[in-house]
């Protein structure tokens, strides 16, 4: 008894770290590319909850300290955490072989979380870098989004889904079709498999002493 107990137990702390690795995600995870990283006008100067915001005349971005520059093939930049209150963010620009190549940004403010992109403003220089998730752009271009939120939280980037492919050309990221396969069950589906065979094997463990 004492062992079905235990392996009861195990299952359920398997499920457990199933549900956090499956919610878990962080804007620290994304890496944006040279079709994705530009200095930019806003309009308005910093978005607001429920407002539409447009970001145009995409340029090549501004390093604090450092300037305007190029990204080069391959490079990209990843966001790191400084504090969580107030919630700042540094990021630095990496090479294709994920080695560090400079810093971006000590520290800095995200602004608008959205799925198509954000706004960060470096401190204490005050550029602003706009991101595109997931959709690469052309210097020159522009796009309005209307994000739920204003300068955000720490809770709301480490609840974002950052690209993390790299986008050097502009255009939609259009990945292949997925062929259909049979699905395959999640920990927390295995977990409760196992604990049904636990408890179905035990009771008829039980049957069968009764009847001796």
């Amino acid at each position: 008894m004492n062992s079905i107990k235990l392996l009861g137990a195990a299952v359920i702390s398997v499920m457990n770290i199933a549900s956090y690795s499956t919610a878990h995600a962080e804007l620290a995870d994304g890496k944006f590319g040279s079709a994705q990283v530009f200095d930019v006008q806003r309009s308005p100067a910093f978005p607001t909850a429920s407002t539409p915001i447009t970001f145009s005349n995409f340029a090549n971005p501004f390093a604090d300290p450092g300037g305007q520059f190029s990204m080069a093939p391959g490079q990209y930049l990843k966001f790191f955490k400084v504090s969580d209150s107030p919630c700042r963010y540094g990021a630095n620009l990496h090479n294709a072989d994920n080695t560090v190549a400079s810093l971006y940004a000590a520290s800095g403010t995200i602004w608008g979380l959205t799925s198509s992109g954000f706004l960060f403003t470096s401190l204490p220089g005050d550029f602003g870098t706009f991101i595109a998730n997931g959709a690469g752009f052309s210097l020159g271009d522009s796009v309005t989004l209307t994000p739920s939120t204003g300068e955000d939280t720490c809770a709301a980037t480490a609840a974002y889904l950052p690209s993390t492919t790299p986008v050097s050309t502009a255009g939609p990221i259009n990945p292949a079709p997925v062929p259909a396969t049979t699905p395959i069950p999640t920990l927390s589906e295995w977990a409760m498999i196992i604990l049904t065979m636990l408890v179905a094997g035990f009771g008829i463990y039980q049957q069968r002493r009764r009847q001796l």
